[in-house]
């Protein structure tokens, strides 16, 4: 038998169809040809993918099949194996043949449209009971900068996950330029290389210094168990597809899109990850229902652009202690979030954001960093202080808010001690403790 004939012989087999000799035949170049041993594989996954859904005899045929006789139009099956079999004569690869089956199955088996919903509803099983999980991503955003950061235009920059479920929870992320880590009995974030100035918290936390979605994202079953709250609310119309992996195995792409309520115009508008209408893509293995790798675009009018992507997923492999203990600089700076105390509470406490925005540049730029740090929570380390000192304000506007940001923004216009003019905009929040606005980011 050539290749020809045992591509036309093929559904028939499967179907259990053809006498001894023709399928003694089959068999025969079976174990022969590379080629058409992996599209006969390829189908066994789609039988046995249409028996894990009920179809109607978990047969290839037979649900396409009940939507013709739904139509009233009755031919015999022969008949219809005889289409089939004469896809070749259309051009049809194998692959553009199972996805067309594929496609039928969704399309004719009542019920289908619930299908992504199913389909999450057991990775979320697969993933529930989790030790632990890595992830090596791929993000649109800066090294060096906050990690809920993205930005279509940014290089690509990988972050790596770490997350111990379990009785004692610890967790990591690093990007090149900074590393967080949660060991268990506090939380901590520093700068990388230089590793000499850190924020810290006395206390284990779950999400802390911005890196909620990532979390979310890692811990499979929130992540999906969300998704699976929007579909059944109807909120969300899941798009779906199957594909053949890198590894030869089936896989199945369930995309939902997401619109967050905020105005195009909105300042942190498809700058934060939860500000950006997105479009996420969860691959799934079709045999064990596990997550197996996510991609998320950012919408932009009728464009999409990558902005993340999983490179490498691996569950329950054992992670190192030492990941969530890694060596610091024994010079480490710790700094924390209270701002320090002034004796004319009152009056910092009365300025606008503005006000408050002209001050603190105008220490800086007289290297008044006692006066600075009153807008600072914490000690302001050197190198901070190389970096603002010497500033010169070129303009300061007025304050605006954002609907994703608890506190304000104040553009501004500087230009630095070396000559570099910088144009951006503060982001201040209100100290609960003292009523006093402090710098939250934006240099």
């Amino acid at each position: 038998m050539k290749c020809v004939e045992f591509k036309e012989n093929l559904i028939a087999y499967i179907e259990g169809l053809l006498d001894e000799e023709a399928s003694h035949r089959y068999l025969e170049h079976l174990n022969q040809c590379t080629q058409c041993r992996t599209e006969h594989e390829a189908f066994i996954r789609l039988q046995k993918r249409l028996a894990d859904r009920e179809c109607v005899g978990a047969s290839i045929v037979d649900p396409v099949m009940n939507r013709i006789y739904q139509k009233t139009i009755k031919p015999e099956r022969s008949m219809m194996l005889g289409l089939l079999y004469t896809r070749w004569g259309f051009g049809l690869s194998a692959a553009a043949f199972i996805a067309l089956v594929v496609l039928s199955v969704f399309l004719f088996v009542p019920g289908g449209q619930v299908t992504a919903a199913e389909i999450i509803e057991r990775s979320v099983r697969a993933v529930s009971t989790l030790d632990s999980v890595y992830m090596q991503c791929r993000v649109r955003t800066l090294p060096d900068d906050n990690f809920e950061l993205i930005g279509a235009d940014y290089d690509f920059v990988d972050v790596e996950i770490w997350k111990q479920f379990g009785d004692r929870k610890q967790w990591r992320i690093d990007k090149p330029g900074r590393m967080a880590v949660m060991d268990g009995l506090s939380t901590y974030m520093v700068k990388k290389p230089f590793n000499d100035d850190g924020i810290k918290l006395d206390r284990p936390s779950a999400d802390a210094f911005d890196t909620k979605w990532l979390h979310e994202i890692a811990d499979a079953s929130v992540v999906l168990t969300r998704e699976l709250s929007a579909i059944r609310a109807g909120t969300v119309d899941p798009g779906m597809a199957e594909e053949s992996g890198a590894d030869g195995k089936l896989k199945t792409i369930v995309s939902i899109e997401s619109i967050p309520n905020l105005p195009q115009e909105d300042y942190l508008k498809n700058k934060l990850f939860q500000a950006t209408d997105t479009r996420r893509e969860y691959v799934f293995d079709a045999q064990s229902d596990r997550l197996e790798s996510i991609r998320i675009y950012m919408l932009q009018s009728a464009d999409r652009e990558l902005i993340f992507e999983t490179v490498r997923i691996d569950y329950n492999q054992p992670i190192h202690p030492d990941v969530f203990n890694p060596v610091l600089a024994e010079n480490i700076k710790w700094r924390t979030f209270e701002l320090p105390e002034t004796s004319d509470e009152a009056v910092y406490a009365a300025l606008t954001p503005k006000q408050a925005a002209e001050r603190f540049f105008e220490a800086a730029g007289n290297y008044d960093w006692k006066e600075a740090g009153k807008f600072q929570p914490g000690e302001m380390d050197d190198q901070f202080k190389r970096y603002i000192g010497g500033l010169t304000v070129i303009s300061i506007g007025e304050s605006f808010t954002s609907r994703m940001y608890p506190g304000v923004f104040v553009p501004y216009e500087i230009r630095m001690a070396w000559g570099e003019v910088r144009k951006h905009s503060l982001a201040l929040k209100k100290d609960a403790r003292t009523g006093r606005w402090f710098i939250d980011g934006g240099l």
